[in-house]
């Protein structure tokens, strides 16, 4: 009579564990993912967003990943916006300090 400890000896004790990778997507990249979920659903992004029957006919693995595309894209845009707005203020600020030592030369040769 032999009896198990019940424990799972310790070659079937192999634990998987699977590795999650980090991918950085351009903005045109995520566009074109969130344009093939609207061709393959042929609805738009908004009408998805805002239309509870027609998410009920797509898979919840596709719903996750559709919006993920739109909330990344989203993300985007306002990094994208924000570093315009402020390469922006640079140029006015190197443009007025252009103007002021443009001024002072002027003012230095007038003299």
């Amino acid at each position: 009579m032999s009896y198990s400890s019940g424990k799972p000896s310790a070659s079937s004790r192999r634990i998987h564990v699977s590795i999650i990778r980090e991918v950085y997507l351009s903005l045109r990249e995520v566009e074109d993912y969130i344009r093939k979920f609207e061709e393959k659903y042929q609805i738009s992004s908004a009408d998805f967003l805002r239309g509870a029957e027609l998410r009920a006919q797509i898979p919840e693995d596709d719903i996750f990943q559709w919006e993920a595309f739109i909330d990344h894209r989203a993300a985007q845009r306002s990094v994208e916006e924000q570093l315009h707005r402020e390469y922006l203020k640079t140029l006015k600020r190197e443009s007025r300090e252009s103007r002021t030592r443009s001024r002072f030369e002027q003012d230095c040769v007038a003299a």
